[in-house]
């Protein structure tokens, strides 16, 4: 090894370290993040300040580009402002469409790109921000649902007595 490179694979020794410790490496991010956080966010507002333009266009990207991940973030976000428990991971949109075998759960139709992430026990009603307590339900279904008590959506809809 030489200069900091691994002449087999000509790699990096940090870069090699890396790849054969993800965990621990992952660890070490995330604590860093933790630590310097609040460094983080002036350097992120400085720049701000300097091109509010550009970064208004990166972010307008991030959200086109990000969709599912944006909607997961405004789900987590409405939870904390109405004090849930809980946090959604950013893939429980593909776990839940696996999980429905692509179909809403009320109405029996596949489920398209512009399906509703809902909380089974909404938010407006005591529910919780948990994987347990959200499906996704077909657009129309999910605007019918409202912030209505499952049970009494369903027999609306006629499905319980």
């Amino acid at each position: 090894m030489k200069n900091g490179l691994c002449k087999p694979c000509k790699m990096s020794s940090v870069k090699k370290w890396q790849t054969e410790n993800k965990e621990k490496f992952q660890e070490s991010v995330k604590k860093s993040h933790l630590k310097n956080r609040y460094k983080r966010n002036e350097m992120y507002k400085n720049r701000y300040k300097k091109d509010p333009e550009k970064y208004k266009q990166l972010i307008k990207e991030w959200k086109n580009n990000n969709k599912d991940k944006k909607r997961i973030y405004e789900q987590n976000r409405r939870a904390r402002k109405k004090k849930s428990n809980g946090v959604l991971p950013t893939n429980i949109r593909e776990k839940l469409f696996k999980l429905q075998n692509g179909k809403c759960p009320c109405c029996g139709n596949f489920l398209g790109d512009d399906s509703h992430l809902d909380h089974i026990l909404p938010l407006a009603l005591g529910g919780t921000n948990t994987v347990d307590n959200v499906q996704l339900l077909t657009r129309k279904c999910n605007l019918k649902k409202r912030a209505n008590h499952p049970i009494d959506y369903m027999q609306e809809c006629g499905f319980l007595l």
